[in-house]
């Protein structure tokens, strides 16, 4: 049974899972850097960060560091998204073609001609879900 801090009312080894993870994405290099904030009732109770700000002078991302971004789109619909996972409206590892039927038989870009741009390419192994880990 996990204990929950009576101050935040979050398990503290259900926090440690969240450091877990974004540390191996980063340290996989699936992502060079993260920063989580967790809130809760409008009080802070969590927030880290993880990775680089700058990858080739291994420069560390701080909580204060500020990242461009160019699309709110992927935000907002990611947001969304979530809000549907939590009330258990689809699952993580489930096939993108459930949603969007012109994503089955997906196949992968393999290489280009350079001299008339054709390309070659063959089908993909498995179908592509949601959750990209």
């Amino acid at each position: 049974m996990l204990s929950k801090d009576i101050e935040t009312g979050f398990s503290s080894e259900c926090l440690a899972r969240i450091d877990t993870f974004f540390s191996k994405c980063v340290n996989k290099e699936l992502m060079p850097s993260a920063l989580t904030y967790i809130f809760k009732n409008g009080k802070l109770v969590h927030h880290k960060a993880f990775g680089w700000k700058n990858i080739e002078n291994k420069e560390p991302v701080e909580l204060s560091s500020i990242f461009r971004i160019a699309s709110q789109t992927k935000a907002l619909t990611s947001f969304g998204l979530m809000m549907l996972y939590e009330k258990g409206l689809f699952s993580l590892d489930d096939p993108v073609s459930k949603y969007i039927p012109e994503f089955k038989n997906s196949k992968v870009f393999l290489s280009i001609n350079p001299n008339d741009s054709n390309f070659t390419s063959r089908p993909a192994k498995r179908e592509i879900t949601i959750s990209i880990f």
